[in-house]
């Protein structure tokens, strides 16, 4: 009997206690209840770093692939046709060993493709000239501090990249997390999306008190199986988050506000009698 299905669905895509009754039908009856007064926020909260933001990321990633294979695989990147020069009191011998700089400030080349600033490398042997690479800059005046803004530019970047990313990301999930195709879609996705999930077959062995147990499980999904008599002896699921307060043990007593974990759930299995065969099957995650 316990095995006959029923569909419910939710309006808030939130993490959320449920209890499952079974009636003299063997039909379920699914009750649903939220873990704070603000379930709406809890949605916001749980949906942020969702598939959403992966979606994002992914389109952000192909276009930054796309941008780099056209604008540097196809070599439009390397200078040519370079002017250079310098100002008088940034001179420098390459020849003088003694100079401890590895950036000459003042030294100017502007070629087809902007402006760049050399850096020198010092010969392995003595009386060797030192060789030099080229890094682009925008030409300001040869500035310590803006050779260190220029050279900090992909880290600020792609840190503000991410910034906007987050932005669109969460104006994003306020508009369709009150659409009613996005709270049928998340729970599916989160439960299916994931192929690391959890499975245990529980026997009449393990049958305490007419309950058995799942610790701990993310409350992201939980598909069961009766067989025997558990089916027929299977009364309601409880599923409830784990919650506990702060206690002093020299003291011997809680103290602070109850802590409540959206995150940590538990769901048990009550049966009427212990089952005499059978098994029950849960797959959860």
């Amino acid at each position: 009997m316990a095995d006959k299905k029923v569909k419910v669905v939710g309006t808030i895509p939130a993490n959320c206690r449920c209890d499952v009754l079974y009636g003299k039908d063997g039909k379920p009856k699914v009750k649903f209840s939220y873990t704070s007064k603000s379930p709406h926020k809890d949605a916001l909260s749980q949906n942020y770093l969702g598939p959403i933001f992966l979606f994002l990321l992914m389109a952000w990633a192909v276009f930054l692939a796309g941008y780099y294979l056209v604008n540097y695989i196809d070599g439009k990147s390397e200078p040519s046709f370079c002017n250079v020069y310098s100002d008088e009191y940034h001179w420098f011998n390459p020849n003088n060993f003694s100079q401890r700089t590895d950036i000459v400030y003042g030294y100017n080349f502007t070629c087809n493709n902007g402006n760049y600033y050399i850096e020198w490398q010092r010969g392995s042997e003595p009386g060797t000239l030192p060789g030099f690479t080229m890094n682009q800059i925008k030409n300001v005046g040869g500035s310590q501090w803006y050779y260190m803004w220029v050279m900090t530019k992909p880290l600020r970047w792609i840190g503000g990249s991410l910034i906007v990313l987050i932005l669109v990301n969460m104006v994003l999930v306020r508009i369709f997390i009150k659409m009613k195709w996005y709270q049928h879609w998340i729970p599916r996705w989160n439960a299916k999306g994931n192929l690391n999930k959890k499975y245990w077959k529980f026997r009449k062995e393990e049958v305490d008190n007419n309950m058995v147990e799942i610790p701990r499980f993310g409350n992201v999904m939980l598909e069961y199986k009766t067989h025997g008599d558990f089916s027929t002896q299977l009364e309601r699921i409880k599923i409830r988050e784990h919650q506990w307060y702060k206690y002093n043990y020299k003291k011997k007593k809680t103290y602070g506000k109850k802590k409540v974990d959206a995150y940590k759930w538990y769901a048990r299995f009550y049966f009427k009698q212990k089952p005499k065969d059978g098994w029950l099957e849960v797959i959860y995650r």
